[in-house]
């Protein structure tokens, strides 16, 4: 297996619609023998990440995080949509025929609660005693989730004719 890295940077400026960012790839091994950890499916991290969601929407529902539940509760309807792409602001995560419907419903659904980092952001939040360690504790399971949720879909894709 080879090994390749991604670099990002500034391409045109002046890019129609915002797409200004050019990706460039370097091979930084050749010939890796690599054995990939086991991968469970999208299907299978759906009860879990909608468990997850719940309990922190709820968390927001008791202390009153309404910005917040929105971005969870969209994501709870992308996992059950038809479309879960057509709220989305990164629609163009998965090109068409590439990913299973369960995979686009959890990378949409990733996509919709991933609230992690950046000014304002749900982990610049603090609470006292008990409450702060419950926020502690959904935090790190949506964190983790989230995390197989989109490692899990992307490599479940299968290859398109180009």
């Amino acid at each position: 297996m080879d090994v390749w890295q991604a670099s990002w940077g500034v391409g045109n400026r002046e890019a129609s619609e915002g797409r200004i960012w050019r990706v460039q790839y370097s091979l930084v091994a050749e010939n890796v023998s690599l054995v990939l950890p086991t991968l469970r499916s999208p299907m299978v991290i759906m009860a879990e990440f909608r468990q997850a969601l719940s309990a922190i929407l709820a968390f927001c529902d008791q202390h009153r995080l309404d910005g917040f539940g929105d971005s969870f509760t969209k994501a709870i309807e992308c996992l059950s949509a038809e479309d879960p792409f057509v709220g989305a602001y990164h629609k163009d995560l998965a090109p068409e025929g590439l990913l299973s419907l369960p995979a686009r419903q959890m990378l949409a659904a990733c996509q919709s609660a991933w609230v992690f980092g950046g000014m304002g952001s749900w982990n610049d939040m603090a609470f006292d005693g008990e409450v702060q360690n419950r926020y502690e504790k959904l935090s790190d399971a949506l964190f983790t989730v989230v995390n197989e949720g989109i490692q899990s879909s992307a490599n479940s894709a299968t290859s398109i004719e180009t």
